[in-house]
């Protein structure tokens, strides 16, 4: 059986926030402790539950259900203002280590692609941190590297890389 990639609902808030803080845990050898103690399953259901809730207007978020389980969520958004002239961004992506290289991440980030296509959020851009050990695979995707941005968490400067796609088209070929 493949991936089935749906829409998220407040139901899956739990489950996205502890793929959300496995996800970060890889980022441990270079996002200092202060800011990981703060991103616990308790306060990222919280976020994902508020979210989900919400009005989600200009904003995407889907999960990866293998064999009747969650294995991965991505989120994505309409940007208010182009960032590297970008329209829309894949905000969040995350797969469980246990299923990573099932075609998970690629079927969310299509899923994602087709929905800022549709909605007027190309080009796409992804920020992914710098020191992050997997982003590599955005190269293997097609993703331009057009920048690099300080982002502060909790006081503290993470440097992010930027990636871009012109068209949706241009993932959806990569995925």
């Amino acid at each position: 059986m493949g991936v089935v990639i749906r829409r998220a609902e407040p139901r899956d808030a739990a489950r996205i926030a502890e793929l959300h803080v496995e996800g970060w845990q890889e980022f441990r050898a270079f996002v200092p402790d202060e800011v990981m103690r703060a991103r616990t399953v308790a306060s990222r259901t919280e976020e994902w539950s508020a979210f989900l809730s919400g009005d989600r207007i200009g904003s995407w978020t889907t999960v990866g259900d293998l064999e009747g389980a969650v294995v991965g969520f991505a989120s994505t958004r309409l940007l208010a203002e182009p960032e590297y002239g970008a329209r829309g961004e894949i905000k969040n992506l995350f797969v469980a280590g246990t299923t990573r290289g099932a075609g998970v991440g690629k079927a969310l980030m299509a899923d994602a692609a087709r929905w800022l296509a549709a909605n007027g959020g190309e080009p796409i851009v992804l920020y992914s941190f710098t020191g992050n050990p997997y982003r590599g695979v955005y190269d293997r995707l097609g993703g331009e590297v057009v920048g690099e941005r300080p982002t502060e968490w909790d006081g503290i400067v993470v440097p992010e890389t930027a990636y871009r796609w012109a068209t949706a088209a241009d993932l959806l070929r990569a995925t």
